[in-house]
């Protein structure tokens, strides 16, 4: 699962959720970016590109006391990944390679 900023393009190979609640999204992101996520979804769909009921399906249960530090620490993951990408050649804001 990935991060995208509002005004991505988003298509069917790579299905996108919505939501107006941030901190959900977080939540989300941090759920099933980890290896139970990754069995779970290898049980519900074993091939390489999911649908979207599979992500539907998928059982999302957590404890309202350990949000703060759950969302605390995706929100430093999505940051650590967004640094890292506009390091790339691939990202718009290229500037020079890091090992210059």
């Amino acid at each position: 699962m990935r991060y995208r900023d509002a005004g991505s393009i988003h298509d069917v190979k790579g299905m996108s959720a919505f939501t107006d609640d941030a901190d959900k999204l977080y939540i989300i992101l941090s759920i099933l970016n980890t290896k139970i996520g990754d069995y779970i979804f290898k049980m519900l769909n074993p091939s390489l590109s999911l649908q979207i009921g599979n992500f539907q399906s998928f059982p999302v249960v957590y404890k309202l006391s350990d949000l703060d530090e759950v969302i605390s620490i995706s929100k430093n993951s999505v940051l650590l990944a967004m640094m890292d990408w506009k390091k790339q050649e691939e990202d718009w804001n290229y500037e020079k390679s890091n090992l210059i």
